[in-house]
């Protein structure tokens, strides 16, 4: 869960858009040379990993290698590694490995909230304020971002990437079962008991890994206990042992048993998001990234919309998450300067 000082409230709250990336700092009035500050006459390479899928990973780390060459040919290079496909199950095991065996990355992509906080922890990782103050990055960056990435006030990241969650739907299949985007939940269980009705899995999310079926509980959460004391919960300010909470996971349990694939607990999420992107189930909570998805199961993106998950106890939110850069403690003196 995500600490009290980056409570999945703000997550939910801000849909905030992308940060930076390293490839685009000059676009968002961020100087690059200063970012990337290498010593006249000196040359740095840094050990950079990602958890960037085999795609992107190349994009990556092109960004990077430009970004060294826009503050000085020779002067700024980024050994890369990545660990695609893993996701949050393994990513962060190799992360703290490589802490733990004295050797980290310089430089490490990595995700917000508790999945961070192992690093902060073992106190592996920098925070930025100076680079912050120096180059006037809360006035060049999305608050939000800042805010997901900072603990006890302090940013410990440079964040790139702040990805909101809604409900994706397929056109044709709503269209087929007679239905439109819900705005109330009593819509949404309507919604979903028609297209069972006319044939056509509701809803698909696999259950391994858990963090499909945790953004669902979120919107339900949200249902029954309202965006206060939602919050309030996941910042740990007040108990679970509420009724609202029996009761989300009571719809919980009824999602499972009339709206869900049959084994849905045991099903890989990359499966259950191939029968949306084919055109087999009307709905599926996930990021942008899906119009990708799309696009390679053969599907028309343009047959799929979005809607926010209704919030009938107050202002309908989105999950979401946020993705940023950590600098390693073991960087110091010149090395350092040069990187920030």
């Amino acid at each position: 869960m995500i600490e009290s000082q980056l409570s999945r409230g703000d997550f939910l709250r801000r849909g905030a858009g992308a940060a930076i990336t390293l490839a685009s700092l000059g676009s968002l009035g961020l100087d690059v040379p200063a970012a990337f500050g290498a010593r006249a006459g000196a040359s740095y390479t840094y050990t950079v990993w990602t958890f960037d899928n085999s795609d992107s990973y190349k994009n990556t780390k092109k960004a990077f290698a430009d970004a060294g060459k826009m503050v000085k040919p020779g002067g700024v290079s980024f050994n890369m590694s990545n660990l695609s496909g893993s996701g949050a199950a393994l990513y962060p095991s190799k992360i703290q490995s490589l802490i733990a065996s004295g050797q980290p990355p310089d430089t490490w992509e990595s995700w917000g909230g508790s999945l961070a906080k192992p690093y902060l922890d073992a106190k592996a990782v920098l925070a930025l304020d100076p680079w912050y103050n120096k180059y006037g990055w809360r006035k060049s960056l999305s608050p939000a971002a800042i805010s997901l990435i900072s603990v006890g006030g302090h940013p410990y990241g440079v964040p790139f990437n702040v990805i909101s969650m809604p409900m994706f739907y397929n056109k044709t299949l709503f269209a087929q079962a007679g239905v439109t985007p819900p705005k109330t939940y009593d819509e949404w269980e309507q919604t979903n008991a028609a297209l069972t009705k006319a044939g056509i899995q509701a809803y698909t999310q696999g259950g391994i890994y858990g963090w499909d079926l945790m953004r669902l509980f979120e919107h339900l959460l949200e249902t029954t206990a309202g965006p206060q004391l939602h919050d309030e919960l996941i910042a740990f300010n007040t108990g679970w042992n509420k009724p609202q909470v029996v009761d989300a996971f009571g719809l919980l349990k009824k999602w499972g048993d009339n709206w869900l694939p049959k084994g849905f607990i045991g099903m890989n999420p990359n499966d259950t998001t191939l029968m949306f992107t084919s055109g087999k189930a009307a709905q599926n909570l996930e990021g942008g990234w899906i119009v990708d998805q799309i696009k390679g199961a053969g599907s028309n993106p343009d047959d799929y919309g979005f809607f926010v998950p209704p919030g009938d106890k107050g202002p309908a939110r989105m999950a979401g998450f946020v993705q940023q850069y950590l600098v390693s403690n073991k960087l110091s003196g010149d090395k350092l300067d040069a990187l920030g």
